[in-house]
Protein backbone atom coordinates (compact mmCIF):
# COMPACT_ATOMS: atom_id res chain seq x y z
CA UNK A 1 0.00 0.00 0.00
CA UNK A 2 0.77 3.74 -0.16
CA UNK A 3 1.98 5.01 3.02
CA UNK A 4 -1.23 6.52 4.22
CA UNK A 5 -0.85 7.30 7.97
CA UNK A 6 -4.57 7.01 8.85
CA UNK A 7 -5.17 3.07 7.15
CA UNK A 8 -1.74 2.30 8.40
CA UNK A 9 -3.26 3.30 12.07
CA UNK A 10 -6.21 1.73 11.40
CA UNK A 11 -4.46 -1.52 10.39
CA UNK A 12 -1.61 -1.81 12.86
CA UNK A 13 -4.48 -0.89 15.96
CA UNK A 14 -6.50 -3.82 14.84
CA UNK A 15 -3.96 -5.73 14.62
CA UNK A 16 -2.69 -4.97 18.34
CA UNK A 17 -6.36 -5.01 19.71
CA UNK A 18 -6.14 -7.02 22.95
CA UNK A 19 -2.70 -6.70 23.37
CA UNK A 20 -1.13 -6.98 26.83
CA UNK A 21 2.60 -6.37 25.96
CA UNK A 22 4.74 -5.91 23.03
CA UNK A 23 7.89 -6.65 21.34
CA UNK A 24 9.10 -5.22 18.33
CA UNK A 25 11.95 -6.49 16.08
CA UNK A 26 13.71 -4.50 13.40
CA UNK A 27 14.89 -6.51 11.51
CA UNK A 28 18.06 -5.64 8.22
CA UNK A 29 21.38 -5.33 7.20
CA UNK A 30 22.63 -1.11 7.94
CA UNK A 31 25.44 -1.36 5.73
CA UNK A 32 23.12 -2.48 3.03
CA UNK A 33 20.98 0.76 1.88
CA UNK A 34 17.49 0.26 2.57
CA UNK A 35 17.77 -2.94 3.58
CA UNK A 36 18.04 -1.13 7.09
CA UNK A 37 14.75 0.28 6.70
CA UNK A 38 13.31 -2.14 9.68
CA UNK A 39 16.23 -0.83 11.59
CA UNK A 40 15.56 2.89 10.87
CA UNK A 41 11.80 2.01 12.16
CA UNK A 42 12.37 0.70 15.04
CA UNK A 43 15.04 2.87 16.41
CA UNK A 44 12.60 5.72 16.04
CA UNK A 45 10.10 3.93 18.31
CA UNK A 46 13.15 3.66 20.67
CA UNK A 47 13.68 6.76 20.54
CA UNK A 48 10.22 7.97 22.15
CA UNK A 49 9.47 4.96 23.46
CA UNK A 50 12.45 3.70 25.68
CA UNK A 51 10.78 1.74 27.93
CA UNK A 52 9.23 -0.46 25.04
CA UNK A 53 11.35 -3.97 24.66
CA UNK A 54 12.48 -2.82 21.19
CA UNK A 55 15.15 -5.11 19.04
CA UNK A 56 17.78 -3.94 16.58
CA UNK A 57 18.15 -7.81 15.52
CA UNK A 58 20.57 -6.97 11.93
CA UNK A 59 19.94 -9.64 10.14
CA UNK A 60 20.10 -12.54 12.36
CA UNK A 61 17.21 -11.71 14.54
CA UNK A 62 16.06 -15.49 16.01
CA UNK A 63 19.76 -14.54 18.09
CA UNK A 64 16.67 -12.18 20.14
CA UNK A 65 13.61 -14.74 20.23
CA UNK A 66 15.63 -15.18 24.08
CA UNK A 67 15.50 -12.09 24.57
CA UNK A 68 12.06 -11.70 23.49
CA UNK A 69 10.56 -14.76 25.68
CA UNK A 70 11.73 -13.29 28.83
CA UNK A 71 9.68 -10.23 28.04
CA UNK A 72 6.71 -12.54 27.47
CA UNK A 73 4.82 -10.33 25.76
CA UNK A 74 1.24 -11.35 23.44
CA UNK A 75 2.64 -9.67 20.42
CA UNK A 76 5.60 -9.19 18.57
CA UNK A 77 5.99 -6.94 15.58
CA UNK A 78 9.11 -7.53 13.24
CA UNK A 79 10.30 -4.66 11.13
CA UNK A 80 11.78 -5.23 7.93
CA UNK A 81 12.71 -4.57 4.16
CA UNK A 82 10.90 -6.48 2.16
CA UNK A 83 10.33 -7.13 -2.01
CA UNK A 84 6.36 -6.54 -2.20
CA UNK A 85 6.40 -5.90 -5.93
CA UNK A 86 5.43 -2.32 -5.36
CA UNK A 87 7.05 0.97 -5.33
CA UNK A 88 10.21 1.83 -3.28
CA UNK A 89 8.34 3.22 0.14
CA UNK A 90 5.43 0.93 -0.26
CA UNK A 91 4.55 -0.49 3.30
CA UNK A 92 2.12 -3.99 3.86
CA UNK A 93 1.60 -5.43 7.24
CA UNK A 94 2.22 -9.64 6.51
CA UNK A 95 0.70 -12.65 8.61
CA UNK A 96 2.83 -15.30 9.07
CA UNK A 97 1.23 -16.95 6.77
CA UNK A 98 1.64 -15.12 3.86
CA UNK A 99 5.26 -14.48 4.46
CA UNK A 100 6.50 -17.60 1.97
CA UNK A 101 4.91 -15.05 -0.85
CA UNK A 102 7.34 -12.32 0.32
CA UNK A 103 10.86 -11.79 -0.31
CA UNK A 104 12.51 -10.41 2.68
CA UNK A 105 16.04 -8.46 3.42
CA UNK A 106 19.17 -10.71 4.33
CA UNK A 107 18.14 -12.85 7.80
CA UNK A 108 19.56 -16.24 8.27
CA UNK A 109 16.08 -17.75 9.38
CA UNK A 110 12.82 -17.12 7.99
CA UNK A 111 10.78 -14.68 9.68
CA UNK A 112 7.75 -17.07 9.96
CA UNK A 113 10.04 -19.73 11.64
CA UNK A 114 10.96 -17.12 13.96
CA UNK A 115 6.96 -16.39 14.60
CA UNK A 116 6.13 -20.05 14.73
CA UNK A 117 8.75 -20.15 17.53
CA UNK A 118 6.94 -17.44 19.46
CA UNK A 119 4.01 -18.61 19.18
CA UNK A 120 4.79 -22.36 19.99
CA UNK A 121 6.78 -20.97 22.97
CA UNK A 122 4.83 -17.81 24.74
CA UNK A 123 1.68 -17.62 22.63
CA UNK A 124 3.01 -14.63 21.09
CA UNK A 125 0.75 -13.27 17.74
CA UNK A 126 3.30 -11.88 15.35
CA UNK A 127 2.94 -9.88 12.25
CA UNK A 128 5.33 -8.21 9.81
CA UNK A 129 5.45 -4.54 8.63
CA UNK A 130 7.63 -4.70 5.72
CA UNK A 131 8.67 -1.46 3.48
CA UNK A 132 9.69 -2.03 -0.44
CA UNK A 133 13.01 -0.77 -0.73
CA UNK A 134 14.65 0.96 -3.61
CA UNK A 135 18.17 -0.05 -3.27
CA UNK A 136 19.89 -3.17 -1.59
CA UNK A 137 23.89 -1.87 -2.52
CA UNK A 138 26.20 -2.35 -0.19
CA UNK A 139 27.30 0.88 2.34
CA UNK A 140 24.54 3.42 0.38
CA UNK A 141 22.35 5.91 2.34
CA UNK A 142 19.06 4.61 2.84
CA UNK A 143 16.92 5.90 -0.16
CA UNK A 144 14.45 9.17 0.58
CA UNK A 145 11.34 7.38 -0.48
CA UNK A 146 12.31 4.52 2.29
CA UNK A 147 13.15 6.76 4.89
CA UNK A 148 10.39 8.42 5.06
CA UNK A 149 7.98 5.28 5.00
CA UNK A 150 10.17 4.20 8.42
CA UNK A 151 10.09 7.03 9.97
CA UNK A 152 5.85 6.92 8.98
CA UNK A 153 5.77 3.33 10.22
CA UNK A 154 7.90 4.05 13.67
CA UNK A 155 5.40 7.21 14.25
CA UNK A 156 2.28 4.93 13.72
CA UNK A 157 3.54 2.66 15.73
CA UNK A 158 4.63 4.92 18.50
CA UNK A 159 0.94 6.49 18.58
CA UNK A 160 -0.84 3.08 18.55
CA UNK A 161 1.43 2.08 21.28
CA UNK A 162 0.91 4.95 23.30
CA UNK A 163 -3.34 4.75 22.77
CA UNK A 164 -3.20 1.27 23.59
CA UNK A 165 -0.65 1.83 26.62
CA UNK A 166 1.44 -0.97 25.52
CA UNK A 167 4.27 0.79 27.05
CA UNK A 168 3.38 -0.12 30.85
CA UNK A 169 5.96 -3.88 30.77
Amino acid sequence: MKPNKAELYREIRGRLAGATGLAIMGVGYELGSDDGAGLAAARRIQERLPHLPVFLTGSAPENYTGPVVKHRPSHVVFLDAAALDGDPGDVALIDPEQIKGVTFSTHTLPLAAIMDYLSRSIGAKSFAIGIQPLHKGFGEEISAEVQRAAELVGDVMVEVVEELNLTRQ
